[in-house]
């Protein structure tokens, strides 16, 4: 059994053990890329580029637990909050707890029995979109559709299980990543608000990181990190958000983890630094791409271990954290 717990103010914030490593970057303009609720934490990381960042500055002076709800399961999955303040996060029992602001049940859904490790994305609209992984005896997993009162839309099958969690764009179009824990094969689905395919693209690995979408125009890229186990190398690249096609021939930054276990998703901020593209931590580096597609601007390599399960966090004045295992 795990218990949700509510600190003031409302905000989700990652406690992190092991070494927090930070970088001063600069700052500039930028523009949204989706139709996510207008709440203060629609989804994984916070919004479409993976900042991480809130705009409260946590609870003061001294975080005080307002409410704990038991929920069944493992948690793994993150919360995501919706305009109404209703709070949502899946579980391992298959479950997708609906929370009320003030820690009772508005409701539970359930969409395929199947566990769910994924962080739930919330539209404008009120919907909301977590992944399942496959049960017990199946290979496949899904993307499922659910409305505010817990009942399923629709659900859509991927050919692997869906650890990742989804991101929106401006048109309702959702993308999320596919791919069995340490298997030779992955992919990239976006699909449309109504629950029809506009592409599936495979992978030579499995993407359990969570795609980004890149808020400099006019590309809207869906960026995406992942381990190519055929190779034997970590993949960054960089998909057409109409087509799935690859913006860049797919750029290798040094050999894939053992077991196919690359969990960091990428950070889209191409704004943070003149030249950059996005950032990755990966192998125990962080890397910066350049905006040519073709290569790595920078590379900063972290004493100890790896760094590959912790996304990064971006404050507002452009300071980035990692927090390395």
């Amino acid at each position: 059994m795990n218990i949700a717990f509510l600190l003031r103010p409302k905000r989700v914030y990652s406690l992190f053990l092991g070494i927090l490593i930070i970088l001063l970057l600069g700052v500039t303009a930028r523009l949204s890329w989706s139709v996510l609720a207008a709440s203060d934490w629609p989804m994984f990381r916070g919004d479409v580029e993976h900042t991480g960042q809130s705009a409260f500055a946590g609870p003061q002076p001294v975080p005080v637990i307002l409410w704990g709800t038991p929920l069944g399961g493992q948690i793994i999955s993150s919360p995501s909050i919706a305009s109404d303040g209703t709070i949502y996060v899946g579980s391992t029992n298959g479950n997708l707890y609906a929370v009320n602001p003030d820690g009772s049940i508005k409701c539970t859904a359930t969409p395929n029995g199947a566990p769910i490790w994924s962080s739930p994305a919330l539209d404008d609209t009120g919907h909301i979109y977590v992944g399942t992984i496959a049960n017990i005896g199946a290979a496949n997993g899904a993307l499922h559709k659910i409305d505010s009162l817990c009942g399923t839309v629709w659900s859509y099958p991927t050919p692997s299980p869906v650890f990742s969690s989804p991101v929106i764009d401006a048109s309702g179009n959702i993308f999320v990543g596919s791919g069995e824990l340490g298997g030779l094969v992955g992919g990239v689905h976006s699909v449309t608000p109504a629950g029809a395919s506009n592409w599936d693209v495979v992978l030579p690995g499995p993407l359990i990181s969570s795609p980004a979408i890149d808020p400099i125009p006019p590309t809207g890229a869906i960026v995406i990190t992942y381990n190519d186990m055929v190779n034997g190398v970590t993949i960054y690249d960089e998909l057409d958000p109409t087509t799935g096609v690859s913006r860049l021939a797919p750029l290798g930054l040094g050999p894939a983890l053992t077991g196919g276990l690359l969990t960091s998703s990428p950070l889209a901020r191409t704004d943070l630094d003149p030249g950059r593209r996005s950032w990755v931590a990966a192998n125990g580096n962080l890397y910066s791409i350049a905006y040519d597609f073709a290569s790595v601007v920078n590379r900063l390599t972290f004493s100890g271990a790896g760094s590959d399960t912790n996304s990064m966090a971006v404050g507002p004045s452009g300071v980035l954290y990692i927090a390395q295992a």
